[in-house]
């Protein structure tokens, strides 16, 4: 008798651990999958020549901004991605610019620009189908510091991620911080998170020559924005995300989705360093895989479309990785994939915008359509 009960004790153990094992590897399926159609892809015309593509936004009636990171211009689509006009261009008269850099979109559907080469923001107002010089003022980066991201604000204000610098600063932390269009911090410190986790390549003197941040290996904080000034921060350990409501001043807690760990496997590892053995010495891809973890993180990017739900491209054993929907109240609600080497880049007017290339090689933006 007391044998029975022990076998049947057993058995029941066996079930429950695989049932728990089988819910800790299949959390995610049992959120439904959203469909997403591919409706246009963007690439070269005879009046649209790209060498590569860096940023993509979409203002409110669906005209395109796109930049062109190589031959450095930005350029004007309208909603059905034909090409408009190319915005300014290169030189140091009004609303020409050097080195373009980041740039973002406010709720006039103005585009502000960063010219790394004159250090200085640039805005374009649109005009019916056309982006024309608003204005533009010179950026004081020895008092606000040199910054990754903004976000235009009213009144001629921006939000900026000031990311610690290894070769110049000491203090460590990712700083989120307001400036304005007279190069002044109007408030600062709103939000101190960790710094991204990096690996420092350094030269035969043992000075640094460059650092890698690599979202695969090392933990990230991710910051971004909706169309509504909302601002959201997460740090890629977990999936954990923090929102600030637009008025109010502090970040408080917004999706808390539990993921399971998911493994960095020997795959994962050729994969990051293929991207850098043309850059690195062979003792830095040593030093490099000496730093892969055990696990991957949680997540590799964020955005925020204007329905109010957060995207977030979690890791799977997948290469492409796959999405997850939360709505406004920070619940899941949906999952979905793109096909590998596409970067989703810009969501509105539920639709999907992800950079990648046509079957000739050219740069492209491969636009998805979706209903929630």
């Amino acid at each position: 008798m007391r044998l029975a009960y022990f076998t049947i004790t057993i058995t029941l153990l066996f079930i429950v651990m695989a049932c728990s094992s089988e819910n800790e590897s299949d959390s995610d399926s049992v959120i439904p999958q959203l469909s997403i159609e591919p409706e246009t892809l963007i690439t070269e015309t005879g009046d649209l020549l790209l060498s590569s593509i860096g940023q993509v936004l979409v203002d409110s009636e669906g005209y395109i901004i796109i930049s062109d990171s190589q031959q450095r211009f930005l350029h004007a689509l309208d909603p059905d991605g034909q090409f408009l006009h190319t915005l300014g261009g290169r030189g140091s008269g009004p609303g020409e610019y050097e080195f373009p850099g980041p740039m973002a979109i406010d709720q006039q559907n103005r585009v502000h620009l960063i010219d790394w080469g004159a250090r200085n923001i640039i805005v374009y107002a649109r005009n019916g189908d056309e982006w024309t010089f608003d204005y533009d003022f010179s950026l004081n980066t020895s008092n606000t510091g040199m910054f990754t991201q903004f976000f235009p604000e009213a009144n001629r204000e921006y939000m900026t991620i000031n990311r610690f610098n290894p070769f110049t600063d000491d203090n460590g932390h990712t700083v989120l911080r307001k400036i304005n269009a007279s190069g002044e911090i109007v408030a600062d410190s709103l939000h101190l998170s960790q710094n991204n986790e990096m690996f420092t390549v350094t030269g035969g003197s043992g000075q640094p020559m460059m650092s890698l941040s690599v979202p695969e290996v090392h933990l990230q904080g991710r910051f971004t924005s909706d169309y509504d000034g909302n601002y959201y921060y997460g740090w890629t350990e977990s999936l954990e995300v923090q929102r600030k409501i637009s008025g109010e001043q502090e970040f408080t807690p917004f999706i808390n989705y539990d993921l399971s760990n998911r493994p960095f496997t020997a795959a994962d590892g050729d994969s990051v360093i293929s991207r850098y053995s043309n850059n690195l010495e062979r003792e830095h891809i040593r030093d490099l895989r000496t730093e892969f973890p055990d696990y991957k993180p949680a997540f590799r990017n964020m955005l925020v479309d204007d329905n109010g739900y957060a995207w977030i491209h979690v890791f799977t054993e997948e290469p492409e990785g796959e999405w997850l929907l939360f709505d406004t109240q920070g619940e899941p609600v949906f999952r979905t994939s793109f096909p590998t080497g596409e970067r989703v880049v810009s969501l509105r007017h539920n639709r999907v915008y992800a950079i990648t290339e046509s079957e000739e090689g050219l740069p492209a933006i491969q636009v998805y359509s979706y209903s929630l």
